[in-house]
């Protein structure tokens, strides 16, 4: 309490700094970072955001590990050194690292070591919303992988009926929906079965791709994971679904699970690899508080997605944040354990949830 009342009493640190940065006419800013990638879209979005307000010219570059690197591209706008000796688990030595770089303090202007998005950009919550860049050029990695595309729009709208037949009685609402707008003379090349395809919502039939993170991959906050038991029996009653195949996505290959189902990728994909099959292959992802989550929900691009959260505290990640994502084309449904705890979420209610909306 008497730690609230003083941030409220006190002036903002970050905002002294950068008043004082101002009147000394600063340019050049290095931020240390060996914290979490979700943290890259929910606390140093805002950070460069209040920088580039007090120093607009302000070079802004940072410090930080390899394999938060894509996360920074996917920022924009910010320079980057890799430190190859940066590790979030081990304490860290900036005068060494920027003499193994071949650099020191007086390269920069002004170094934050120890910059506390948290405390410092408060205010920012419900305000600013975050937008990762997404480039183009990024939508093929997909393929790299034994994958389908996601569902897309056909000509020929065979979709409804077994083994993909078009039934007589959906093929005559689509022929009748092509007189009604074409007249008794419809041409029904492919250009405009296309058209009408899309407006009877035809598709192609295809696997069902339901990405899921099944741990947060880090020593922080623990209890934000849902438990195993739970994901196991959740992938037993998908593997009973047909055509459904489960993505697991992840940096380590760990727990072991054995589903017939499973599509096992953890520690086979960079980030803007994970990135792209969720964006152009899954219909849904099932993510805990994780960078994962905040990365996909904060991609500014409109992509169809289905994302379903699981939580023990709404307080946190991008529910704290508490804006709405920048991809129109999102449906974001958490849900909440009961008592703040995660376990009490039913792999039966994830089920339901994944296959109601």
């Amino acid at each position: 309490m008497l730690r609230w009342i003083k941030e409220k009493l006190n002036p903002n640190p970050l905002d002294q700094i950068l008043e004082r940065a101002k009147r000394e006419e600063k340019k050049s800013l290095l931020i240390v970072w060996n914290r979490g990638l979700g943290d890259i879209a929910l606390g140093l979005y805002a950070l460069c955001f209040q920088i580039r307000k007090y120093l607009p010219d302000a070079k802004i570059t940072f410090l930080t590990r390899e394999n938060l690197k894509e996360g920074f591209i996917l920022l924009g706008g910010v320079e980057m050194i890799i430190a190859p000796e940066m590790d979030r688990s081990t304490p860290f030595d900036l005068d060494h690292t920027l003499h193994t770089l071949g650099l020191c303090r007086t390269s920069f202007d002004l170094i934050l070591e120890k910059p506390d998005p948290t405390r410092w950009l408060k205010w920012q919550l419900g305000k600013i919303t975050p937008k990762l860049t997404w480039q183009k050029e990024w939508d093929h990695l997909w393929k790299k992988f034994p994958l389908e595309e996601r569902s897309r729009l056909l000509a020929e709208p065979a979709l409804f009926g077994k083994n993909n037949d078009f039934s007589a009685n959906l093929k005559a609402a689509f022929e009748q929906q092509c007189v009604e707008h074409m007249g008794e003379k419809a041409d029904f090349g492919d250009a405009k079965k296309q058209i009408f395809g899309e407006k009877m919502g035809f598709r192609k039939k295809s696997n069902i791709y339901i990405g899921a993170h099944v741990q947060t991959e880090t020593d922080y906050a623990t209890w934000r994971n849902w438990p195993i038991s739970h994901w196991q029996e959740l992938f037993s009653r998908l593997e009973k679904r047909a055509g459904v195949k489960i993505l697991l996505f992840g940096f380590h290959p760990e727990p072991v699970f054995s589903h017939s189902c499973l599509v096992d990728l953890r520690g086979k994909t960079t980030l803007f690899e994970l990135l792209s099959i969720i964006k152009n292959c899954c219909r849904s992802l099932v993510v805990l508080d994780s960078g994962i989550s905040s990365m996909t929900y904060f991609l500014n691009v409109p992509f169809q997605l289905q994302l379903v959260s699981l939580w023990a505290d709404p307080y946190m990640g991008i529910l704290k944040q508490n804006v709405p994502s920048p991809n129109p084309l999102l449906n974001h449904i958490p849900i909440f354990g009961d008592k703040k705890n995660i376990a009490n979420i039913q792999p039966a209610q994830v089920e339901q949830v994944l296959f109601s909306q």
